[in-house]
């Protein structure tokens, strides 16, 4: 996973999951000038695969899948950012499908994608969401991240959108109607908890991935730093960024470097919460 690809874009990824591949990019918060007032933001989400990325076997209903993951991956999106702190605006999240392998994998793979675009784009966020996607086979066995092929056996499958640190479902996605009945408790519940898990692990990867993006961004800051120091040049800190990751909060400021010869002060700050 890589972010910060698309430079036009306020956020984006890259995804390769065996092999999955997509993108994501974000645009926004951009403000509605002639709407309507409204006391939160908006989110439109839309998800679209490439011409080669789906096999046959799905055919004339393509549009039906990206309709349906377009309204799912908003549903598992909204719970995680702050929509309410920005009034009269909008944020647009597109994800393209490059490499699919896998409606529901594809669908989880678009979850994790989309939150790391978000994060890229620095939208302030109460947390992240990652996707995971298992379905139950004719044997009865649980297969997580099934593939085209094993989705051709399943009975009962499973997609959730899982915000680790708050602990919650933000999104489940389910098909099949074995696991409703009360004597399948105990295989509902095992299925769920390795969502739940699988979930877990793909946030440990997505924090990895932006603090790396953090620890990028810190170094350069230390250089400058070091510059204005020397030079007696001081620059105004212009945004943040605040995050969670586990038990901590992490926040830090960057630099609009375009305005840096009519700035005064400079302060950085890294914050355990």
């Amino acid at each position: 996973m890589k972010t910060g690809l698309i430079t036009k874009a306020d956020g984006s990824a890259y995804l390769e999951q065996e092999r999955i591949k997509m993108v994501s990019a974000v645009y926004g918060p951009q403000q509605l000038k002639n709407a309507p007032f409204s006391s939160s933001a908006s989110l439109v989400c839309e998800v679209k695969y490439a011409p080669f990325a789906l096999k046959q076997k799905y055919g004339c209903n393509r549009e039906i899948i990206e309709k349906d993951m377009s309204l799912h991956l908003e549903a598992a999106i909204s719970p995680s950012i702050q929509l309410d702190i920005l009034p009269k605006s909008v944020i647009h999240i597109y994800v393209f499908v490059l490499e699919a392998d896998g409606e529901l994998s594809t669908f989880a793979a678009a979850i994790t994608c989309a939150s790391a675009a978000i994060a890229d784009a620095n939208i302030e966020c109460v947390d992240l969401v990652t996707g995971a996607a298992a379905i139950i086979n004719k044997d009865n066995c649980v297969i997580m991240d099934p593939t085209d092929e094993d989705e051709n056996d399943k009975i009962f499958s499973l997609v959730i959108g899982y915000m680790a640190v708050k602990d919650e479902l933000t999104e489940l996605w389910s098909f099949g109607l074995k696991l409703f009945n009360s004597t399948d408790q105990h295989e509902s519940d095992d299925i769920l908890s390795k969502c739940i898990s699988m979930a877990s692990d793909y946030r440990f990867v997505l924090n990895n991935v932006i603090m790396q993006k953090m620890e990028e961004q810190l170094n350069f800051f230390e250089g400058l730093c070091l510059f204005m120091k020397t030079s007696n040049v001081f620059i105004l800190i212009l945004k943040s960024w605040k995050i969670h990751f586990g038990k901590f909060t992490f926040m830090y400021f960057y630099i609009n470097l375009n305005k840096l010869k009519n700035l005064r002060l400079l302060k950085i700050y890294l914050l355990y919460t």
